[in-house]
C-alpha cells in the first residue's frame, strides 16, 4: 500500500522525519509494518526552480511552439521554448534550468528549437516523476515564492512509502490508520480530520427507505442525501493527493469517496439518487442465477449467496465489492445517495473470489473495517463532497446498527507478560503501553481488564496482548539465551526421517525436489489415470474427488489424489520457458474420498524429460525412461530393498498417461506399489512438448514397510571371482525379468551377480517372433576358489532350467 508523507502530515506531525526518513521507516519495520520502498521525486529536482512566466509569445517558426520569458529569481529573464499550451502569462510554472538532469537521466542542456535559442525547460508532472501521464506543464499555486527550489514546496516534495501491510493490521490500511499506530509508537497527539457542514432540506425518511434484511452479512449500514451536486473535475489539492497514491482523477464525487476510502480506509458508494428506482435501498440475498452488471461493463451471475444492495427493482451494487453500471454517478448526476457500511468480511472475500473481483473496496472489507467509524466516514464525505461538488447536504442520516460490535474484555498480569517473554515487565509499563494502544484497561486487583478497540479484530485473548506489547515495546529487548533442557530430545518421527532419507537420496542423484500446492483441477487426474473409484498399482483413486467447499479457482477446486498432474504443470512451465531438460520429483500425500470419510495416502512421483547435451558430451544414447528406471533402480538398492522386479504391462492394464509398450509396474517384496514408463503421446500432444518424457508414481507407504533397515557388514570374499556368459534365443513375449528370476533360483548362492549384455535380432529372428539375449553370470565363494567343472555344472543346470521352464534354446 501507497502511503504519502505529506498526507500523513495532516493527522500527525511528521515534519523533522523528513530528513531522518531511515529512523521512520525502522520506527515502521520493527513494529511489524515493513518500509518495502521509499521513493521520493525531489532527489532528482536540482536546477529545478519556480518560475513566472513574463512573457508568453508564438514562436517565429513553428505554430505549435510558444516563445516563454521566464523570471527564475535571477537578473535577467529565461527565453525558454515550450510545446504545451496549457499556459499563459503570470503563471507560476516548474522551471529545470541548464545543467538539471530530471528522472529518467534527461539532461538539460542550452539548445537551439527551430533556430531560436532555449535556455532551459518548462517541467510536466510526468517529467519530475510526480504522474505517469500528464496534459501540460506543471501550473504552480500563485502564491509560493519566485526563484525557491522546487525541492521546497511541500506539496510537491513529497515521500511515498510503499507499505507490506500483514493481512491481520487491516487498520493500517490508510493515512489516519497509520497516523494512529504512528501517535502509539512515538507517542505523538493525532489529529483528527476535521468536518463541518450544514445540514437543510427535507429530512432524508422523505428522500429514501432503506431495509436491511441481512444483519450476519451487513451488521451496519448508514447513508446520507446530497442534492444539487456539480459533477466535475476535483480541485488541485484533491488530484494531487489521490496522484501521489497512484490514482487517477474521476470526477469531483468519486475522488472524494476515494479520497476518505484511503483516509479512513472505510470503503464509501454513491448512488445517483434518481436511478434508484421507488426511492428504496434493500440489503439482502442475491436470487440464484440473477444477473449484475458491474461498474467496468462486466456481466456477472449471482448466486444466493452473494449479499447485494438492490433498490426497488434490481441490484445496484454487490455489496463491499463493486458497484452498479445502473446507479453509478455520471455527469448528469445532481443528487447522490452517499452509502457507508460494515460488510462481514467473510461474505466479501467468497463473493469477489466467486465473480474473480479485486477492488480497494473488497480488498478492504475482506480484512476487516472498523465498525465505528462507519458514520464519521460517511460525515467527512459529506464534507468534503459539499466543499467541492457544491452539494446541500440533506437533514438526518440512515444509521441501521441492530447489534452493536462489542469487544472482547481480556484479563492479563504483568508477570504473565513477563513469563512469557523472558524479561521483567512492570505494570505500569504494560498499561501504558496497552492505553496507547487505544485500548481501554481497568485495574482489578492484580489483574488488568483490557477492551482493545473496535478496529482491531486481531486482539482476541491474552497471548494477543503479549504480542503486542512486544511488538511496541521492541522485540530487540528479549535476550538471547539457550533454553534448559531438562530431558533428552525426542527423536524425529520415523516418517518424517525416512521421507528425508528418500529425498536426500534423489537429490544426490540430481534429480530436484518440487513442491506443490495440494489442489489441483478437477478431471486433471483422470486424463492419467483414466477411470476412478479403483485400485492400480498399488495405489487407492476413489470414485469421487474431494472437492473444496471455497476454492480459490477453478485450477485449485479438489484435492489431488495423484502428483503427477502437479509434475506435469512443473514440466509445462519449465518447457514454456525453455528449460528444455528437467528431473524432478515431488514427496507428498494424496487425499481419497472414502465411505467413512476421508483418507490420506503418501506418493512418490518423478518425471524425467530432455537429455543433456554439450561440446564435449556426445547425445546419450539411452532412452529417457531407461534413466528414470536406473534412478528407482539406485534409490532402491539405497534403502535396502532386496527384491523387486519390473513387470511389462498389457494393453488393458497401461493407464492413459502411459505409453502401452513403454511401462512398466513396480513388484516389490511380494507386491505391486507403482507404474513407471513413458508419457503417452496423446499428453505430449495436449501440452506441445517436443522432449521425450518419462514419470512415474508409487506408493510411499510401502516403500516405507520394514524401514529402517540397518546396513549389514559382510566381509570381501578372498577368493577369485569366475564368470560364464550364456546366450539364448527366446520368444520376445518372454520378459528379461523372468529370466532374471528364474536364474536366481536356479543358480543358488554361488551366483552374486548376472546382467544382461546383449540382445541380438537379424531378419530371421524378427521373422521367427524371436531374439537372442545374452547373460553374464558371476560366481564367487567366500570359502574356496571355484573350479570349472563345478562352475560349468552350475552354468548347464541355469541353461536347463531356462529351457524347460521358458521355452529357451541355446544358441
Amino acid at each position: 500500500m501507497k502511503i504519502s508523507l505529506n498526507w500523513l502530515n495532516q493527522y500527525i506531525d511528521l515534519k523533522d522525519y523528513k530528513t531522518k526518513l531511515g529512523e521512520l521507516s525502522s520506527v515502521l519495520t520493527k513494529a511489524g509494518l515493513e518500509v518495502e520502498e521509499m521513493q521520493n521525486p525531489a532527489e532528482n529536482w536540482d536546477k529545478v526552480v519556480v518560475g513566472k512566466l513574463i512573457e508568453v509569445g508564438s514562436h517565429p517558426d513553428a505554430d505549435k511552439l510558444t516563445l516563454c520569458q521566464v523570471d527564475v529569481g535571477k537578473d535577467e529573464n529565461l527565453q525558454i521554448v515550450c510545446g504545451a499550451k496549457n499556459h499563459k502569462q503570470g503563471d507560476l510554472v516548474a522551471v529545470a534550468q541548464v545543467g538539471a538532469v530530471l528522472p529518467g537521466n534527461f539532461k538539460i542542456k542550452k539548445s537551439k528549437i527551430r533556430g531560436v535559442e532555449s535556455f532551459g525547460m518548462l517541467c510536466s508532472d510526468s517529467e519530475l516523476a510526480l504522474s505517469e501521464e500528464s496534459d501540460g506543464i506543471l501550473i504552480l499555486p500563485d502564491s509560493l515564492k519566485v526563484g525557491i527550489p522546487l525541492s521546497e514546496v511541500d506539496t510537491l516534495a513529497d515521500i511515498i512509502f510503499e507499505l507490506n501491510v500483514t493481512p491481520n493490521r487491516a487498520d493500517c490500511l490508510s493515512h489516519l490508520g497509520l497516523a494512529r499506530e504512528l501517535s502509539s509508537l512515538l507517542d505523538r497527539p493525532l489529529k483528527r480530520p476535521e468536518m463541518s457542514f450544514e445540514e437543510t432540506g427535507k429530512s432524508i425518511n422523505d428522500w429514501i427507505q432503506v431495509e436491511l434484511k441481512d444483519s450476519q452479512a451487513c451488521p451496519r449500514y448508514c447513508g446520507k442525501m446530497i442534492s444539487s451536486v456539480k459533477v466535475g473535475p476535483s480541485p488541485d489539492w484533491l488530484k494531487n493527493a489521490l496522484h501521489s497514491i497512484g490514482l487517477n482523477s474521476v470526477n469531483n464525487v468519486v475522488d472524494i469517496t476515494n479520497y476518505v476510502l484511503f483516509e479512513y480506509g472505510q470503503p464509501l458508494h454513491a448512488f445517483d439518487y434518481d436511478e434508484i428506482k421507488d426511492a428504496r435501498i434493500v440489503i439482502e440475498k442475491a436470487q440464484d442465477k440473477e444477473k449484475f452488471t458491474t461498474l467496468d461493463g462486466t456481466e456477472v451471475e449471482l448466486s444466493e449467496s452473494d449479499l447485494v444492495i438492490r433498490d426497488g427493482q434490481r441490484p445496484v451494487a454487490l455489496a463491499g465489492v463493486v458497484g452498479g453500471q445502473n446507479s453509478g454517478v455520471t455527469e448528469k448526476t445532481k443528487d447522490i445517495f452517499l452509502e457507508s457500511a460494515f460488510f462481514a468480511a467473510e461474505g466479501v472475500r467468497k463473493t469477489a473470489r466467486a465473480h474473480g473481483i479485486e477492488t480497494d473496496s473488497c480488498y478492504r472489507f475482506s480484512r476487516g473495517v472498523d465498525p465505528e467509524q462507519t458514520l464519521n466516514a460517511m460525515k467527512r464525505a459529506a464534507s468534503l463532497i459539499a466543499e467541492v461538488a457544491g452539494g446541500v447536504v440533506q437533514k438526518g442520516e440512515v444509521d441501521i446498527y441492530p447489534e452493536p460490535v462489542q469487544s472482547p474484555v481480556i484479563e492479563v498480569t504483568a508477570p504473565y507478560v513477563a513469563q512469557r517473554l523472558g524479561y521483567e515487565v512492570s505494570e505500569g509499563e504494560l498499561k501504558n503501553w496497552l492505553e496507547r494502544l487505544n485500548c481501554k484497561v481497568e485495574k482489578k486487583g492484580e489483574t488488568l481488564l483490557v477492551t482493545p478497540p473496535t478496529y482491531r479484530f486481531d486482539i482476541s485473548i491474552k497471548e494477543d496482548l503479549v504480542e503486542e506489547f512486544a511488538r511496541v515495546n521492541g522485540y530487540d529487548k528479549i535476550k538471547e539465551r539457550l533454553p534448559v533442557l531438562s530431558t533428552e530430545p525426542t527423536r524425529h518421527n520415523f516418517n518424517y526421517e525416512f521421507s528425508h532419507k528418500v529425498s536426500d537420496i534423489l537429490t544426490g542423484m540430481g534429480v530436484q525436489q518440487g513442491l506443490n500446492y495440494a489442489f489441483i483441477a478437477e478431471g486433471q487426474s483422470e486424463e492419467i489415470w483414466g477411470e476412478k473409484g479403483k485400485t492400480l498399482f498399488g495405489m487407492n483413486f476413489s470414485k469421487d474427488s474431494v472437492k473444496l467447499i471455497n476454492p480459490i479457482s477453478e485450477e485449485l477446486a479438489v484435492m489431488r489424489e495423484s502428483l503427477l498432474p502437479s509434475l506435469l504443470k512443473n514440466l509445462v512451465y519449465n518447457d514454456r520457458r525453455g528449460n528444455s531438460v528437467g528431473r524432478l520429483f515431488e514427496l507428498s500425500s494424496t487425499h481419497q474420498k472414502t465411505e467413512d470419510g476421508f483418507s490420506e495416502e503418501k506418493r512418490l512421483a518423478l518425471v524425467f524429460w530432455g537429455q543433456q547435451e554439450g561440446l564435449w558430451k556426445a547425445k546419450n544414447k539411452n532412452e529417457v525412461v531407461f534413466e528414470l528406471k536406473s534412478t528407482i533402480e539406485a534409490l532402491l538398492r539405497s534403502i535396502g530393498g532386496r527384491n523387486w522386479r519390473w513387470d511389462q504391462l498389457k494393453m488393458d492394464e497401461c493407464p492413459p498417461g502411459f505409453h502401452p509398450s513403454q511401462s512398466v509396474g513396480l513388484f516389490y517384496e511380494g507386491q505391486v506399489i507403482g507404474v513407471l514408463g513413458t508419457m503417452h503421446p496423446s499428453i505430449k500432444d495436449q501440452y506441445k512438448l517436443r522432449q521425450e518424457v518419462a514419470w512415474a508414481e508409487f506408493n510411499f507407504e510401502a516403500l516405507s514397510k520394514r524401514q529402517p533397515r540397518s546396513p549389514k557388514f559382510k566381509a570381501l570374499a578372498k577368493y577369485p571371482a569366475v564368470e560364464r556368459d550364456i546366450a539364448l534365443v527366446a520368444p520376445e513375449d518372454v520378459q528379461a525379468s523372468s529370466m532374471s528370476s528364474e536364474i536366481k533360483k536356479s543358480a543358488g548362492p554361488l551366483l552374486v551377480h548376472h546382467e544382461i549384455f546383449d540382445i541380438y535380432q537379424d531378419k530371421a529372428l524378427k521373422e521367427a517372433g524371436q531374439r537372442s539375449v545374452a547373460f553374464r553370470l558371476r560366481f564367487q565363494s567366500a570359502e574356496e576358489t571355484l573350479k570349472d567343472k563345478k562352475v560349468n555344472e552350475i552354468r548347464d543346470k541355469v541353461v536347463n532350467s531356462l529351457c524347460q521352464k521358458l521355452g529357451l534354446e541355446i544358441r
